[in-house]
């Protein structure tokens, strides 16, 4: 596919780059050079682009669908090109430096979230039934607006003149940010299905003729009319808070936030929600009603309903906790994290369904576990950003469910007799973590213990493959916690462990500060590895190798600092 010509200059063919995936399909690419790039690469999954100043065109359309797509520091990026297919691409697009122009998305899109100066917000989910939009495109102007055939728009307001935003009868999902919009309407030929306001200071009426899966309204102290109907309502600081809203419409599920409802207001709500906001009745009288889900609601949960409902839950209603578990089950692969710090959360309720948590929490782990893993209790396949917190608060839900729920044995086992350098360390962490409940402490410094003896006995793993044990990652916290504990016998057997996996750099650095507590084998080894010489399979430099002797050797010689891993129980002794 050609490119456009671009505003200054011109380029006959696209840069085609055909990157390798790595074994889950992940491509991380940088500085690509050119205003148009085209992507070749049948078995591409995931895509991080960082860091394109001058790339103005993006062409996807020889890769799979489905992609998930991260764009950061594209600040002139203005068309990306999607391949076609049932499937949408994923897109998180960090747009902080960007030029504010028009950018227009070709092809299916399943989901859209952007952050940039002053705003983070994502395009709002449509019906069950649909499952991808057609195109995407982000705006700034109104003549382009209007006349959009886009089925996903995203409006953000540069100040200015407030204008009246005219929904096209194509666009299913729109999202709105920021200053310069008065007026929001769609007439009855519109497809539009979800509309999410956000920071509208300028806004005073929202009119839609067809009826919509959700509407939401933030911020907008000038609001003063809405006139639709639909299945979800949300109005969070809107309007003036004694003067009111005036709402038009039928809903099956409204929820007001700071918001207050005129008195001559004759909507119907089958169900309503008031947090902070009033809603009159007759002679003026305010009806609050608690946070809680409809048993019958259809609609799908909103992201922004989470804490109230859990708020609810907590408080002991069922339905809400129902409600919270479905969600959690069925979120995206971003909101993996989420979810399972919402599971742990409905613990503190009275009385919690653990079996029912757990099966939750098994449900996510299947639908985003990786094939190359050891096992699928362990095995997650989230981004980078998000796997250690993710393993941390599974680890914390499985020690609260531990001993009530037969399925967490499966676990148990996992981390007592095929442990990962990653759980190792992850273990230490919580362990160490003063914030974490003490028998959640306890429970990971117990299965250390015994996860460590298996390390360092020699886990019989294929040396590729699912059970590959891997090189270890950073191993500091062990060791911190080790020497915290004035544990010998875990530090006996770390060394022994870190001998086989461990590089030798890592190594001397990890016997330095094991021996400089008075650790005697550490001490042995550190000795050892000054005195020899280098061996071939170590391949040092000559002064690489000098240096780590050196170093080694200083581990080996120098006085402890304490006594806390020496053999002997006399007190501490701390060298000033």
């Amino acid at each position: 596919m050609a490119c456009p010509p671009p505003t200054q200059g011109a380029e006959p063919e696209p840069r085609v780059v055909q990157p390798e995936p790595d074994r889950n399909g992940g491509v991380r690419l940088t500085d690509l050079g050119g205003r148009c790039v085209r992507i070749e690469a049948a078995s591409l999954h995931a895509l991080d682009l960082l860091d394109a100043p001058g790339l103005e065109h993006l062409d996807l359309t020889g890769c799979r669908p489905g992609l998930f797509l991260a764009l950061a520091r594209c600040p002139h990026l203005q068309r990306i090109d999607l391949p076609p297919g049932e499937r949408g691409a994923i897109i998180h697009w960090d747009r902080h430096g960007s030029v504010e122009t028009e950018a227009v998305i070709h092809g299916p899109v399943e989901h859209l979230d952007l952050c940039g100066r002053g705003y983070a917000f994502g395009l709002p989910g449509g019906r069950t039934g649909a499952r991808s939009w057609q195109g995407a495109r982000i705006g700034t102007s109104p003549a382009q607006w209007s006349v959009a055939n886009e089925q996903a728009l995203v409006w953000l307001g540069t100040g200015g003149t407030p204008v009246t935003l005219t929904i096209p009868p194509a666009a299913r999902s729109i999202a709105i940010h920021g200053a310069g919009v008065e007026a929001v309407e769609a007439d009855a030929t519109a497809a539009v299905e979800a509309v999410d306001l956000q920071q509208v200071p300028d806004l005073r009426q929202v009119t839609l003729a067809p009826a919509v899966h959700a509407l939401t309204v933030q911020r907008a102290e000038r609001l003063e009319h809405v006139q639709a109907s639909g299945e979800a309502l949300q109005l969070k600081h809107c309007g003036d808070l004694i003067a009111g809203v005036y709402l038009d419409g039928t809903w099956s599920h409204a929820l007001l936030a700071d918001t207050t409802i005129r008195d001559d207001t004759a909507p119907a709500l089958e169900r309503v929600e008031v947090r902070g906001g009033e809603r009159p009745r007759e002679r003026g009288q305010p009806s609050r009603v608690h946070p809680w889900l409809p048993a019958n609601r259809r609609a799908p949960l909103l992201a922004s309903e989470v804490p109230l409902l859990l708020e609810a839950a907590q408080a002991g209603e069922q339905r809400a906790g129902t409600a919270l578990i479905r969600w959690a089950e069925s979120v995206p692969r971003r909101n993996a994290l989420f979810a399972l710090q919402t599971l742990y959360s409905l613990l503190e309720r009275p009385e919690p369904p653990l079996e029912r948590i757990w099966q939750a929490r098994t449900t996510l782990a299947r639908r985003f576990s990786s094939r190359h893993g050891p096992r699928l209790e362990w095995a997650w396949n989230l981004p980078e950003d998000l796997i250690e917190e993710t393993l941390r608060m599974d680890f914390r839900l499985f020690a609260r469910c531990r001993g009530q729920v037969a399925a967490t044995m499966r676990l148990d086992v996992y981390l007592r007799n095929a442990p990962r350098s990653r759980e190792l360390r992850l273990l230490a962490c919580v362990a160490a973590d003063r914030c974490v409940p003490a028998d959640e402490r306890h429970l990971a410094a117990a299965l250390l213990r015994e996860a460590l003896a298996v390390a360092a006995r020699g886990f019989t793993g294929p040396h590729r493959g699912p059970g590959r044990q891997g090189p270890p990652s950073e191993l500091g916290p062990l060791v911190r916690w080790i020497i915290e504990q004035a544990d010998r016998p875990m530090a006996d057997d770390l060394i022994r462990w870190i001998e086989r996996v461990v590089t030798v750099e890592k190594r001397v650095r990890y016997l330095g500060e094991l021996a400089a507590h008075g650790h005697a084998p550490s001490r042995a080894a550190a000795l050892a590895i000054g005195l020899q010489p280098p061996p071939s399979s170590w391949r040092w430099r000559r002064d690489t190798g000098q240096a780590l002797r050196q170093q080694a050797m200083a581990a080996a010689l120098s006085p402890p600092r304490s006594n806390r891993l020496a053999e002997s129980q006399a007190p501490e002794e701390t060298r000033p």
